[in-house]
């Protein structure tokens, strides 16, 4: 089933590669805006609520080298078969990568999808140091 998505591109599932760029979805001057800037919410209040959900868009092999404790891998070219359930979630979903360019495009895909509480950490050693700041405190 194709589904037309921002910039004028094509969604095919079945021919997915390994980013969201083939479909306009990479980081640039205004595309890279957190969103956690539109909820007035920041990353540090985001890991702070108690039902927040770390998601880490790496490969499978980067993920099983080294990631934040709790949180979960879903690689970025699997985010669009997540979308229904990544909309159904009700706390805020902080995701991360290794320099924050891939969890920016999954979340700007999301936010083009309707998802409102997807938020950039960018690189999963940013949210485990921003963890380990909430947990000193």
């Amino acid at each position: 089933m194709e589904k037309q998505y921002g910039r004028n591109k094509r969604f095919d599932p079945e021919g997915l590669d390994s980013t969201l760029s083939d479909f306009g979805y990479c980081i640039g001057s205004d595309s890279d805006r957190n969103f956690a800037e539109k909820l007035d919410m920041t990353i540090k209040e985001a890991l702070a609520h108690p039902d927040v959900k770390i998601i880490d868009v790496r490969s499978f092999m980067e993920f099983q080298s080294a990631h934040v404790p709790g949180s979960v891998n879903i690689p970025l070219n699997e985010i669009p078969a997540h979308l229904n359930e990544l909309m159904d979630a009700t706390m805020p979903l902080v995701f991360c990568c290794a320099s924050g360019n891939r969890s920016g495009q999954a979340v700007y895909f999301l936010q083009d999808n309707g998802v409102r509480n997807a938020i950039n950490g960018g690189g999963w050693m940013n949210v485990q140091f921003e963890l380990s700041q909430l947990q000193a405190i």
